[in-house]
């Protein structure tokens, strides 16, 4: 699971080298990558998050899962800032796409 971690995060995210990335998730305000969405696609959607790129947002929306993020101790803040709680939700949601199946 450690190897499809890192890997996933090395795709999603070049390592934490993508630039946009590190954009989206440390430099600009999530109002103005909302606005962006609506202006560039006529939609808005939920913000990926940090290096694991995970929709935090949409998942929360799933009562099963925001239960894994809440055991794990994940929050809206901590997977965008956090690389520890990064890796716990990588790992978390992966495991719970692991029960679903």
């Amino acid at each position: 699971m450690s190897k499809f971690a890192l890997n996933l995060t090395s795709a999603e995210s070049d390592g934490g080298r993508d630039r946009n990335v590190f954009k989206r998730t440390y430099i600009y305000p999530d109002f103005v990558i909302h606005a962006g969405k609506l202006i560039r696609r006529g939609k808005d959607s939920a913000n990926s998050r940090g290096l694991t790129q995970i929709k935090y947002d949409d998942d929360i929306g799933n009562p099963d899962l925001q239960n894994y993020y809440k055991d794990l101790g994940i929050t809206g803040r901590n997977i965008k800032y956090d690389p520890s709680a990064m890796a716990r939700a990588t790992l978390g949601r992966t495991l719970w796409i692991q029960d679903e199946l």
